[in-house]
């Protein structure tokens, strides 16, 4: 991703290759500055350098005062969690495409540039590679108040995002925790999150929604929610405990038994992900129509299946809507607290190039993948994962805390 501001989309300076060993290089150049001049006794404005520290302040060289013109300073972070970044103050020369000057921020693939006088505010890294590069060219064009007036510069503070422990999504921190107590309430998980200065989260994109389930630590993790009287009949008659909008559901589909009326809403183990075989993880085996047995013995795929073979029937087949409801409902009853993830018995088929369940060899026949998988590199076995809201009565054994991520 690439923006532009003042402001359009700049073009790329120099091929990926050569930018790429010009950026290594000026990063030596600029750890290695500081001592020969140190060596030399001479003094000039800082500019750029390696940044190890969680919070500071960024300036254009001579700040306050306006910067010299023809240069080039790097700042590199090297700290181990996101970034925010803040514009205190922003005034350079201004031009449609902000090649000649310009605050350039680098994250991984994505490049945002800056010029002229609007204040790009707060920039919050979604990664601990951030480099921010300042160039200014050989001329004083005499745009904007801040030019007329020779005032030009800026500075920027920065800190980190997130406490340690917590990890940053959209603007937003996140603790994922867990308890192996079978009576652990929403109340006591929303008083947990309240000393560390958050709720319980609320879930407001299907992007968000898929973020705190592949990070949840049981098989049913709380949401911070508690439906009304009207639900599930109006399946937006709940209220997130941190006071945002309800603007987003999960929940299953409508008249499912498990929907009844106030309670407690969890992400529950449900949907599928393929991933490879010879990862290990718990498992579900099948025997009959409606008999579940959950291991939580982690395992690999070829060795899940030899274990329920050897006591039942196979690895679960999941073949319709029916089985599918009765396995939720044995994960929601189970007091006991499960890992995220689990085996089921579908395995990709190299010969055919299907989908079929190792019971039997079946095709699949009901369509419970996740969003946007299988995946053609995932691997050839799938597995259950945290995917849809349900409601609870008096439990779940994790939880998840969200509060807004700290800016300069």
């Amino acid at each position: 991703m690439e923006e532009a501001y003042e402001i359009s989309i700049a073009e790329n300076l120099l091929d990926h290759g050569t930018y790429s060993r010009r950026l290594q290089i000026s990063r030596c150049l600029w750890v290695l500055f500081p001592l020969v001049l140190g060596a030399l006794g001479e003094r000039r404005p800082e500019c750029g350098g390696v940044l190890r520290e969680t919070s500071g302040e960024i300036e254009s060289p001579g700040y306050p005062r306006e910067y010299p013109v023809g240069i080039e300073c790097i700042w590199i972070f090297e700290v181990d969690q996101p970034i925010a970044l803040t514009f205190e103050d922003f005034a350079l020369d201004g031009s449609r495409d902000c090649l000649k000057e310009h605050v350039e921020i680098l994250e991984g693939e994505n490049r945002w540039t800056f010029c002229g006088e609007n204040n790009p505010g707060t920039i919050f890294s979604q990664s601990d590679q951030v480099t921010i590069i300042f160039r200014s060219d050989g001329n004083r064009a005499v745009i904007g108040n801040r030019a007329a007036t020779g005032e030009r510069g800026f500075r920027m503070a920065y800190n980190s995002t997130c406490d340690e422990g917590w990890t940053f999504f959209q603007g937003h921190c996140y603790y994922f925790n867990d308890t192996g107590l079978s009576d652990f309430g929403l109340d006591e998980a929303e008083e947990a999150c309240q000393e560390m200065g958050a709720h319980v989260a609320s879930v407001h994109s299907p992007e968000e929604d898929a973020f705190i389930a592949s990070h949840g630590t049981r098989s049913f993790n709380y949401i911070g929610a508690i439906t009304g009287s009207s639900f599930p009949s109006d399946r937006f008659d709940f209220e997130f405990l941190d006071g945002t909008p309800t603007d987003y559901q999960n929940f299953y589909e409508p008249g499912f038994e498990m929907l009844f009326g106030p309670g407690w809403v969890v992400n529950t183990i449900d949907q599928w992900m393929n991933f490879p075989c010879n990862e290990i993880r718990p498992y579900v085996c099948g025997e009959g129509a409606f008999s579940f047995y959950i291991y939580d013995s982690p395992m690999n795929f070829e060795d899940a299946k030899d274990a329920c073979r050897s006591d039942h029937e196979d690895l679960v087949k999941v073949s319709d809507q029916t089985k599918r409801e009765s396995l939720l409902v044995s994960f929601l009853n189970d007091i006991e607290p499960h890992n995220p993830e689990f085996w089921i018995g579908l395995q990709y088929d190299q010969a055919s190039g299907d989908w079929t369940w190792v019971q039997d060899g079946s095709l699949v026949t009901l369509d419970n993948w996740a969003p946007g998988y299988p995946t053609s590199d995932g691997g050839d076995c799938a597995a259950m994962v945290p995917s849809t809201w349900a409601t609870v009565g008096v439990w779940s054994n994790g939880w998840t805390c969200k509060k807004p991520a700290a800016s300069p």
